[in-house]
């Protein structure tokens, strides 16, 4: 990590001003969501993000002020999750009361939007000082190794706490109250504190609506023995030490402290940064300042900012402006008013400081130059890029997140593969854009995370979702496998690419796709040569007849499932029902008479070639006397039939006319088997093998349905 001095002290000119303001925009929707959990809150806001609706500000869980960006609020309210939407003043504050922080939340939305509307004025005409300090030597990689954070954003560490202005913010306000009598705050005053502060993180998120920012804002009153405004800043951490003990984080120094809090905001909110404001109260104060002269102040890059209740002469109606300037200095963005020690660059690119003689209009400047920011909603380009805004090229997307991820595609193995269904695996991976900041931990961060991994196969086909290895894809790193389809015989390609995503939907895709070439390479035998066939026969078995008319195997094995199990004890084959291999001069026949009705089995055959290996053909078949599902003709058994009678068995959905006819191997008719009408069922047709030895066809006519089988008679 780069450094400075522990801290640097910069002066503020407030000096007086004539506001030019912008005309005054619509005011976003309040929109109450019915969500219980800080889950089914961001589900909410990615709901409203993918159809065009930008969340600025949250009061979690259940309040969020939308920007609805050209869209019609009231359409929100058919939404199941949405219990209200509001566009205009809330007459009654207590109207959602039932809710977490309801009453503040009303009042905050009437207070930024409607009770402060107006464009600001002047500046008090007093120059005070605001102070700037760095974060000690030492203390971020103190507190890393402690590995406190649960959650960092990809590539950060518990420190890294607001690295760049984009992504989602924990704001944490804590209200010091003295266990002394001099200052007391009341709830009201806390409630105007609340609305300021609401009104600073809105004019953030305000001012760039095109990119991802919305901001997590809490509250809480924390004891202290100490009178915060009768201390020095050096002073400070006494009183900030104490607060944190009664919030119950206890030990080590309120450096380890602040961190602690941070951390467990950012976990609990779900954000991608997190920092905290406390306000002092200055209310009896005479000139609501320190007794050192300052008023309010930062740590670059965070942790805090502390800022009194009147803000020396600026009062509690700027506070809002106070705290958007202290909030700049949390992402790294520098002063930029006359008489400011001149720093030179700063933030994640190392951006420079070319308005540090204040020229130009920024939150980050002083006076009337910085209510015109104020009022105009924008900054200059130096404090855009040490906030991290940057778009080269103009596509919408600020450089540090506009980086592909990268996806790598494990090597099938073995190449080729007699498998013609095969699974792959593979790994992806957001790429981060390199920081430079020349204060911080210098962690290269990205706020995104692996959201859809694709594949295809034979490229240009349609592509096909992956499947997360771990259930989900919501992180940096992901591994995920996918089962290809049936492959042709060959070299067949397989492709995969990922996309990462933030919060309010913008995507970046991986465009160079990883590859794996694989050949399938199906063994020459032919299980299709066997003719596997089932037959159901009365009055309750099930016939297995296959062939072998190449000599292309040693041997057979049989196995038996039912269709349903799925919990085979072989590959999925299910229960060997052959004691010994199945051996001898085809044609093949299995009877098995352990079947009962109405339940489908899946019958495996697997076939072993001469050099050992295997292959494997299934079918399956719903032995019963119930009506079949559809026409179908059986196979005669015995086949070959050697002076005897042999069974035809033919099934019925539904009752017809049925002919069965007999043809010797040339075509000619032989004999009318039979010419009637039958039910709907499984139906058995003796046929007398008092005939020549060859080959006969039997036909069979049922309705529309007709089909043809093979029959061997040997004398």
């Amino acid at each position: 990590m780069r450094s400075t001095s522990v801290f640097l002290i910069v002066v503020a000119l407030l000096s007086a001003f004539a506001a030019s303001a912008q005309p005054q925009q619509d005011p976003p929707a309040l929109v109450v969501v019915n969500a219980e959990t800080t889950d089914e809150m961001w589900a909410a806001v990615d709901k409203l993000a993918e159809d065009g609706y930008k969340t600025r500000v949250v009061f979690p869980p259940n309040f969020l002020f939308v920007d609805p960006n050209d869209n019609e609020p009231q359409a929100l309210s058919s939404r199941d999750y949405v219990v209200g939407v509001h566009t205009n003043r809330i007459a009654d504050t207590m109207l959602y009361n039932q809710y977490p922080k309801g009453e503040t939340a009303v009042g905050a939305y009437n207070y930024v939007y409607f009770d402060d509307a107006a464009p600001k004025g002047e500046p008090p005409p007093n120059v005070h000082k605001d102070s700037l300090f760095f974060v000690p030597d030492g203390v971020r990689e103190t507190i890393n190794d402690l590995g406190r954070a649960e959650s960092p954003p990809y590539g950060g560490t518990t420190t890294d706490t607001s690295e760049y202005m984009m992504g989602d913010v924990s704001a944490q306000i804590i209200f010091p109250e003295s266990t002394g009598s001099g200052e007391n705050w009341t709830q009201a005053r806390k409630n105007t504190c609340i609305n300021e502060v609401t009104l600073a993180l809105n004019w953030w998120a305000e001012t760039y609506p095109e990119d991802d920012l919305t901001f997590v804002l809490h509250d809480v009153t924390a004891s202290t023995t100490y009178e915060p405004i009768n201390t020095t800043i050096s002073q400070h951490d006494d009183w900030i030490s104490d607060c944190l003990d009664d919030l119950g984080y206890t030990g080590g120094s309120h450096w380890n402290q602040c961190y602690d809090f941070c951390n467990d905001n950012r976990d609990n909110d779900g954000t991608d940064w997190t920092f905290l404001i406390f306000i002092v109260d200055s209310y009896n104060d005479a000139n609501g300042m320190f007794p050192d002269g300052y008023f309010a102040y930062a740590y670059l890059g965070g942790p805090y900012q502390v800022m009194t209740y009147d803000n020396d002469y600026w009062g509690i109606g700027n506070m809002d402006v106070v705290c958007a300037h202290e909030t700049g200095h949390i992402v790294y963005a520098l002063d930029e008013y006359p008489g400011s020690p001149w720093v030179a660059y700063s933030g994640y690119l190392n951006a420079y400081n070319g308005n540090w003689q204040g020229s130009i209009p920024c939150i980050m400047n002083g006076s009337s130059l910085q209510f015109q920011a104020w009022n105009s909603h924008d900054n200059c380009q130096y404090t855009d890029e040490m906030c991290g805004w940057l778009d080269d090229d103009d596509n919408g997307l600020q450089n540090i997140l506009d980086v592909e991820p990268e996806t790598w595609l494990d090597e099938y193995l073995p190449d080729p593969t007699e498998d013609s269904v095969v699974t792959y695996t593979g790994t992806t991976q957001v790429q981060t854009f390199p920081n430079e900041n020349p204060y911080g931990n210098g962690n290269d961060i990205h706020i995104g995370y692996i959201n859809v991994v694709k594949w295809k196969q034979n490229p240009p086909s349609a592509a096909n979702n992956a499947t997360p290895s771990d259930g989900t894809f919501d992180s940096g790193e992901e591994d995920y496998t996918f089962d290809t389809f049936p492959m042709t015989p060959g070299e067949n390609e397989f492709r995969a690419f990922c996309y990462v995503k933030w919060y309010t939907g913008y995507y970046v895709r991986d465009l160079t796709a990883a590859v794996d070439f694989l050949t399938y390479d199906p063994d020459d035998t032919g299980v299709e040569d066997l003719n596997l066939a089932l037959t159901y026969r009365h009055p309750g078995a099930v016939f297995v007849t296959w062939e072998d008319p190449n000599g292309e195997y040693a041997g057979f094995n049989l196995y038996r499932a039912v269709e349903s199990d799925g919990g085979a004890s072989r590959s999925g084959f299910g229960d060997k029902l052959n004691d010994e291999q199945i051996t001898g001069e085809p044609p093949y026949e299995y009877a098995d008479g352990a079947v009962e009705l109405d339940i489908t089995y899946r019958y495996t055959l697997e076939a072993i070639t001469v050099s050992g290996k295997t292959e494997n053909v299934s079918l399956t078949i719903t032995p019963g006397e119930s009506k079949p599902a559809a026409f179908a003709l059986y196979q005669n058994a015995p086949n070959p039939v050697v002076h005897g009678t042999s069974i035809v068995t033919f099934a019925l959905p539904e009752g017809c006319d049925v002919e069965l006819t007999l043809y010797d191997v040339n075509g000619r008719k032989v004999t009318d088997v039979l010419n009637d009408h039958f039910g709907a069922g499984y139906h058995e047709i003796a046929i007398e093998a008092e005939l020549p030895a060859g080959v006969y066809i039997y036909r069979i006519k049922a309705g529309d349905y007709s089909a043809a089988k093979k029959m061997v008679v040997e004398n």
